[in-house]
């Protein structure tokens, strides 16, 4: 099997800009989940309120199963970890942002007031991160194993080619997807 990355946080916080450059450097294929959703019409319903689209679980692990069960490396880049609870990740990312940044952010979406309030909310509780140790972590090993990256210094967004190398810095990172990438080099 090839290996999974997870990319995950709070809309606006980076994934699919830091996703893209990841895909780029690694020659890994990217699913951004919630284009999958769309595109392949996966979900039930659009949410008004939140201006967002409802899925069944069920109908979206079916779809990654069969799209994820060949021997590629994958990039996921989602911010519900629920629906792709039973991948076994060798990384996983948690992307935070300052808020006062993600309001913006929502603010230039054109995201309305509750959507935009909920998200802030999201980020504040930090419930991305809280439902990826109790989804995807079986143990304290396993939550002690991801990757939290503040993507936001000082009130301006980071350089994504400094958030990737802030997690290409990491240990968990030197640990599973170096070793890879040394093997791949030495057999070529």
């Amino acid at each position: 099997m090839g290996y999974k990355i997870l990319v995950t946080g709070t809309p606006g916080v980076g994934k699919t800009t830091l996703t893209q450059y990841m895909k780029t450097r690694l020659n890994y294929k990217l699913i951004e989940l919630s284009d999958v959703i769309e595109k392949k019409k996966l979900f039930t319903n659009k949410c008004k309120i939140y201006d967002t689209l409802e899925y069944d679980i069920e109908d979206v692990e079916k779809y990654l199963e069969k799209k994820i069960k060949d021997r590629n490396n994958y990039i996921i880049d989602t911010h519900d970890p629920e629906a792709v609870s039973f991948i076994k990740f060798d990384i996983i990312v948690v992307l935070s942002a300052d808020l006062s940044v993600l309001y913006d952010r929502y603010e230039k979406r054109g995201y309305n007031k509750v959507k935009t309030e909920e998200n802030l909310q999201v980020e504040i509780m930090e419930v991305i991160y809280n439902e990826v140790i109790e989804m995807l972590c079986e143990n304290e090993e396993e939550v002690e194993q991801i990757i939290r990256i503040e993507t936001v210094q000082n009130k301006e967004p980071k350089k994504v080619e400094d958030i990737y190398k802030e997690i290409t810095q990491t240990k968990q990172w030197k640990s599973t997807i170096n070793k890879s990438l040394c093997k791949l080099e030495t057999k070529q």
